[in-house]
């Protein structure tokens, strides 16, 4: 089983805490890009999850981003845009930290914590889209990567987000 959840639910409030410099004047959080609408019913389901299965209120203020996630029986993804850009998530208040390039955008994965997860952030506009992945136990406990599903899906998300 997999779980994935929202990088806001990190246990320490202050790691992922909104920056108010990556805020734009219209509360656009320097993207145009909203997971919510921009993800189509094919690439959900592509993903592996229920594209039925939408739920708009992943859990966050609505000044420090937006996202929705989506899920299956076993395992659901979110997707936020919030006020962080790449390079806040190659800070070392993060653990595993992987600089990357995903379709030519500047990404990065890391973990929030020790307790099985991975998170994918890639460069849209000013800002980033972070994709997370919350193992179930059953996965941790057999030594799972949680990196591999979550970069899958960051590859097929990065070509259609805004410069």
């Amino acid at each position: 089983m997999i779980t994935l959840g929202i990088t806001s639910c990190s246990s320490n409030p202050i790691a992922g805490a909104p920056t108010p410099e990556s805020t734009t004047a219209d509360g656009s959080f320097g993207t145009t890009y909203n997971p919510c609408t921009a993800l189509t019913n094919e690439q959900i389901a592509s993903f592996g999850l229920d594209p039925g299965s939408k739920t708009s209120d992943v859990g966050l203020p609505a000044d420090f981003g937006r996202g929705c996630d989506w899920h299956r029986a076993d395992f659901g993804v979110s997707f936020v845009v919030g006020r962080q850009d790449v390079n806040h998530f190659k800070s070392s208040s993060y653990l595993d930290i992987h600089p990357l390039q995903i379709a030519g955008r500047d990404a990065v994965s890391f973990r929030l914590d020790q307790k099985g997860g991975c998170t994918v952030a890639i460069a849209t506009g000013k800002t980033a889209l972070t994709i997370d992945l919350v193992q179930s136990v059953t996965d941790r406990q057999a030594g799972k990567d949680p990196c591999p599903p979550v970069l899958a899906i960051a590859e097929q998300v990065a070509p259609t987000l805004p410069q």
